[in-house]
């Protein structure tokens, strides 16, 4: 069962924040949410959690009728842990370069 309510996630330049614990996705990368933020500054979506394990925040991007995706990057116990959080990041960027073309849902790049 998914919680879904009226909650808010902020766009941060360190991800999506979302009751303390921060989220990304292969999409937000791609739209280079997390640089655009560092110029413009933060921003607020709606979001809830799906299922039970708080591993997964769905989220509402502006002009977007469906929600995305997005993946818990590190624990808050771990958020001190810097180079956990710069891996992942690297890791999912990487994810982006390795699909072909063709396999992205976002269109030709």
């Amino acid at each position: 069962m998914d919680t879904c309510s009226n909650e808010i996630a902020k766009v941060t330049t360190e991800g999506v924040l979302f009751n303390g614990e921060y989220y990304s996705s292969l999409w937000a990368l791609k739209e280079n949410w997390f640089e655009t933020v560092s110029v413009s500054g933060e921003w607020s979506l709606p979001a809830y959690l799906k299922g039970i394990s708080k591993t997964i925040l769905m989220v509402l991007p502006v002009g977007h009728e469906d929600y995305i995706e997005f993946h818990l990057l590190m624990r808050r116990s771990a958020a001190a842990d810097r180079e956990q959080y710069y891996k992942k990041i690297q890791e999912l960027k990487e994810q982006i370069i390795r699909k072909p073309k063709e396999t992205r849902l976002w269109g030709p790049v």
